[in-house]
């Protein structure tokens, strides 16, 4: 089972505008997310998307993110405390706009709020380095990426941004640059293609739910993560962007993700992992190699992601060296879209060889006895 740390909520998918002059809102439907999310152990991230039908100017749009935010924390516990605020538009001043007035309304219901935003192209440097000079306050920095943001473009293309992740280096130097270098950097929207289908919310690129889409978020997550302080599917709820169905279906992005989180988890440690082809780096196959957090009573896991970025087979040899005691070697692989096999033994060596078929995604697991 996925167990994300935070599950990020579309405020405007959720909700229904009742009265435009007011503004008033039903947001019964957003009320029941926020409950679902808590039962899955997980902490919502509130975005406060701006649906353009509605027609909203920044007060309106303040008016909204403060009674969105009432709604949910209503007799609530555990209140929400993450809050995004994502006007939706890429004019500076009027973002600007947008964002203080939210950011101020939501702070003012509570000082624990955390408010951040907006969820903009990490690519818009303009509207980033806007938002680090004209934001009251900002409790995290948002932004989005995909792969490609139109058409169909070649794997080759896909992967390399990916791996390369150019945009969100560049944003990461602008708060880096900022007087919020401190705050976390979140990626609240990602995935291979942001490309849609006209006139609706489903991707242009069936590749999002194949193997290809499962093997470039290997690709992301590895590269993204030396970024990022928190990373999110684009979207959870639509199926056709390769997480999961209503029937609970998963696709295999989900399984990357979950192979993720289960084995290169909060506390592990990067550690130094390259793929070579005849001893020359190479990119068909992407690599990440963590020393897993220590737990009490249980073996101590070197785990190294694999995943082919190819559209055939490849053989892979694995070395790791650098410890003493080698207790046992397994493996998790998704080299069908359908499953993933756990646990599969491997002989007892800090040398493996395995065969990735196209677009496979594999966790190699070094493991010592425990301590």
């Amino acid at each position: 089972v996925l167990r994300p740390r935070f599950v990020r909520l579309d405020a405007a998918g959720l909700s229904t505008l009742t009265n435009s002059r007011q503004p008033s809102f039903d947001f019964s439907r957003l009320a029941d997310a926020v409950k679902r999310v808590r039962a899955l152990g997980a902490e919502p991230l509130l975005s406060l998307t701006n649906d353009p039908a509605w027609g909203l100017d920044s007060r309106r749009y303040a008016v909204y993110a403060k009674a969105a935010a009432n709604a949910v924390n209503q007799n609530n516990a555990r209140p929400v405390r993450w809050f995004e605020v994502a006007p939706g538009t890429t004019d500076a001043t009027a973002a600007i706009a947008f964002y203080n007035r939210a950011q101020t309304a939501i702070k003012a219901l509570s000082p624990a709020n955390r408010v951040g935003g907006m969820g903009a192209s990490s690519g818009n440097t303009g509207l980033l380095r806007a938002l680090m000079s004209g934001a009251r306050g900002l409790d995290f920095l948002s932004v989005s990426f995909y792969g490609a943001s139109s058409g169909l473009p070649p794997e080759a293309n896909l992967f390399a941004s990916a791996r390369g992740v150019q945009n969100l280096k560049s944003a990461a130097g602008v708060l880096d640059a900022s007087r919020f270098r401190n705050v976390p950097l979140f990626v609240t929207s990602a995935n291979m293609n942001a490309a849609r289908e006209s006139g609706a919310n489903a991707p242009q690129d069936s590749r999002v739910m194949g193997a290809p889409g499962g093997a470039w978020w290997a690709a992301f997550l590895g590269s993204g993560s030396r970024l990022a302080d928190q990373i999110f599917h684009n979207d959870a709820v639509n199926p056709e962007w390769g997480l999961i169905d209503e029937k609970a279906k998963v696709y295999p992005a989900y399984y990357v993700m979950w192979m993720w989180n289960n084995y290169l988890p909060v506390g592990s440690e990067r550690v130094l992992a390259s793929a070579l082809r005849s001893d020359k780096p190479t990119n068909d196959v992407v690599v990440t190699a963590v020393n897993a957090p220590v737990v009490k009573g249980r073996p101590i896991a070197h785990n190294v992601l694999l995943a082919n970025t190819r559209d055939q087979s490849v053989a892979v040899k694995i070395a790791i060296r650098g410890f003493p005691v080698l207790r046992a070697a397994q493996m998790q692989i998704m080299d069908d879209p359908l499953t993933v096999r756990q646990d599969v033994a491997l002989p007892k060596s800090p040398f493996q060889t395995i065969t990735l078929r196209p677009h496979s995604v594999a966790v190699v697991q070094f493991l010592e006895p425990p301590k």
